[in-house]
Parts: structure tokens; sequence; C-alpha cells
């Protein structure tokens, strides 16, 4: 796995003479996130809007962050909207801290290379290790970054990294990060799709393929228009055909599991299609067909076995 999964779009070139340095936690609490999910069975988007309201509980100010699910079925027809309570935050120097039932801290930018992160949770009780401390420059804004090794059980020896950036979060997993799975392939893995404040603006691929301003969309099941396509072996060794038959595909894309894009194949007249995987571990990934207007066609979980 690389041990850099900080998107591309995140490192800007530095103009020296125009940098506004961002310092540590200023406000992780006012702008906008956007995640999307993939799993077993189904997937989601989850929206995290910052608010200037405030709450006090046992004497401490907390932030509210609000907070709004879509999840679909895996072959995204389905959509339903979830209610969900909102995060309640704070920030204090370098750290951040959330309340549920009892006040947590999540993130903490005064740790050192080599420290264990005893305050963050996992679904399955991994340990997490403070490996990497940098700066990147978005948007001008020069912010801190951290990348933290995850020891697990499941994949011994595999260098799994979680990047966390300074004002923004995690960008390979949700903002809590006790959401993040490294088990068997049924998720839910999340990905940063995008971020907006009043200095910061950025945004990336996502499973679904849809642009940050088109996700609205999503609550509306007529922008899925979904077809039934032969994908074969499933599971496969090192390669799999797809055959789309007389439909009008015009982009294939082939993702993993945590929404990390692996593939972009532009379909050509002949109605099979042949992908070659061969530097990738096995495990489950999901395949996606849009058409000439970038809209979702067909979705498809495959597994690689054996190769």
């Amino acid at each position: 796995m690389n041990t850099r999964i900080l998107k591309t779009v995140l490192f800007i070139s530095i103009v020296l003479l125009n940098i506004n340095i961002v310092h540590a936690q200023i406000d992780w609490t006012s702008s906008k996130r956007v995640y999307d999910w993939a799993a077993i069975g189904g997937a989601g988007i989850i929206i995290l809007d910052g608010s200037d309201k405030d709450s006090t509980i046992n004497n401490q100010t907390y932030k509210i962050i609000n907070r709004t699910e879509y999840v679909s079925n895996i072959t995204g027809t389905v959509f339903d909207t979830l209610d969900v309570e909102p995060l309640l935050v704070r920030e204090e120097s370098e750290k951040v801290y959330f309340y549920d039932n009892e006040e947590k801290l999540i993130f903490d930018f005064s740790r050192e290379v080599g420290d264990t992160l005893e305050y963050m949770d996992f679904v399955n009780d991994e340990i997490a290790i403070l490996k990497f401390l940098g700066d990147t420059i978005i948007n001008n804004q020069l912010l801190k970054y951290q990348d933290i090794e995850i020891i697990t059980d499941w994949y011994p020896g595999e260098e799994i990294i979680i990047s966390v950036i300074d004002n923004i979060g995690p960008i390979n997993s949700f903002f809590l990060t006790s959401y993040f799975s490294v088990g068997p392939a049924d998720g839910p893995f999340y990905h940063l799709k995008c971020y907006e404040d009043e200095l910061i603006s950025f945004s990336s691929q996502n499973v679904f393929g849809l642009q940050c301003d088109e996700l609205p969309i999503i609550s509306s099941n007529s922008y899925f228009s979904t077809i039934q396509i032969n994908v074969y072996p499933n599971p496969f060794k090192k390669s799999f055909n797809v055959d789309i038959g007389s439909y009008d595909i015009e982009i294939i894309k082939l993702f993993s599991i945590n929404g990390i894009e692996l593939k972009s194949i532009k379909v050509s007249e002949n109605s099979q299609t042949q992908i070659q995987i061969n530097n990738t571990n096995d495990g489950e990934f999901i395949l996606i067909g849009m058409d000439k207007e970038n809209k979702i066609r067909f979705t498809k979980r495959l597994t690689k076995k054996g190769g």
C-alpha cells in the first residue's frame, strides 16, 4: 500500500510572496466536508457542514457540525436520507475534541514522530503510531499533515497509513477515525471527496464519479439509470472481461474498495474490454461504467483471488 496517500491535487506550487500561513487547529468547525464510502452491499455519502451554533456541556463550549447521510445499495439505484445527530467538536491549542456521552480527543498536532496515538479509536482495536510529519500547500495555505501508521493483525507486515491534514482531518478515513476499518473487505471504507472553507477548496475522485456541486442529485433516483452488463470471470486472478453489449458506455473506471481509482479506460467500439490487474493484492474492487454525460450506468463488485 502506498505510504503517501495524499492526492496530488492537494500539493500546489508554493508562491513564496503570497503564502498565508495557517497554523494548526485555527478552525476545524466552520468548513464543509463531503465523504463517500463503499462496503459490501452498499455505498453512500456523508456531508459534514459547519455552523455558527454552540452547545455547552460540562462548562465546555462545542461547535455544532451538522451531519447528513445518503445511503444506497451497491447498484446506486436506491437512496435513503438518514437522520443523524450532529457532531459536537471543540478546539484547544493543537488538539481537537469530540463529545459523545463523554469528551474524546480525536486529533493532536503536538505529538512527535514515533509516538503511539493512544487516543485514536478503531473498529478492531488497531494501534496507531505517528509515522511522519510534514507540510503541504493548499490554495496558498501552508498546512501541517500527519501520516499515521495503523498496526493490525489483519495485515501483518503491511504498511497502512491514514493521512490527517491540519484543519481538514483525515483524507482517507472519516472525520472520526473510529469509523476506520482495515479488517476483511466488507468495509465500510471512507474517502474525503470535497472540502471547503473561507480560504481552502478542493475535490477529488469518488466512488460515484460525481463532482461536489452534483452531490445533491443523489437524492433523486432518476440520476441513476442503471443497466446490466456481463463481467467475467468473477472472482478473477489477473484479468477480467467486460461485455457492455450495445449500451453507450464511454469510460470504465476501476476503484479499490476504499475509493482509490486504479484504472480509467476509454471504451472502444468493441463491446468487449479486457482489464489487466497485475500489481495489486487480492481483495474487493468496484467497477463503474459511465456514459458520455459522465453519468453512472452500471456498478459491479469484483473479487481478485489467487492472482
